[in-house]
């Protein structure tokens, strides 16, 4: 499959002069098929980064399974046709994003509107954030975020 172009730690590309830039960097990491991994790009100050990612993507598999799997039994499908829509070399990607504190937070705008282009997405905030904004349609709504 290949690497990924935008894999790795950094933040948005600045493309002109008066473009507006988000305080944000982010590690984007190909976490499937493991060939595809790259581990240039992973840290290595933890040595349990690795394995708590790599249990973190197997759990997520079977709850993407499990979802899937819903779906199937409620449009009256076979329990595996959508799971087997996905193949083993289907990519699966891990997204870190770190907000530090601004140091002129007099001139943030907020964060940049996004949509997330994957199948799913699963989202674990810091214990700072409360809300999440989504925005579906043309309406945008606040979401309370509570642990699970």
């Amino acid at each position: 499959m290949g690497t990924l172009p935008v894999e790795g730690y950094g933040n948005d590309q600045v493309r002109t002069e008066d473009q507006r830039l988000y305080w944000s960097n982010r590690l984007y990491l190909i976490v499937e098929p493991e060939d595809d991994r790259n581990l240039t790009h992973w840290p290595t100050h933890r040595k349990c980064f690795r394995d708590d990612l790599h249990e973190l993507t197997l759990k997520s598999k079977r709850i993407r399974h499990n979802i899937l799997r819903a779906i199937a039994k409620l449009l009256e499908l076979d329990k595996d046709c959508l799971v087997n829509q996905f193949n083993n070399k289907a990519p699966t990607y891990a997204r870190f994003n770190f907000e530090p504190p601004c140091p002129r937070p007099d001139l943030v705008l907020g964060i940049k509107p996004h949509s997330d282009v994957q199948f799913f997405s699963w989202t674990k905030m810091s214990q700072d954030y409360k809300f999440l904004e989504m925005e579906p349609g043309t309406m945008s709504q606040l979401c309370l975020i509570t642990p699970c």
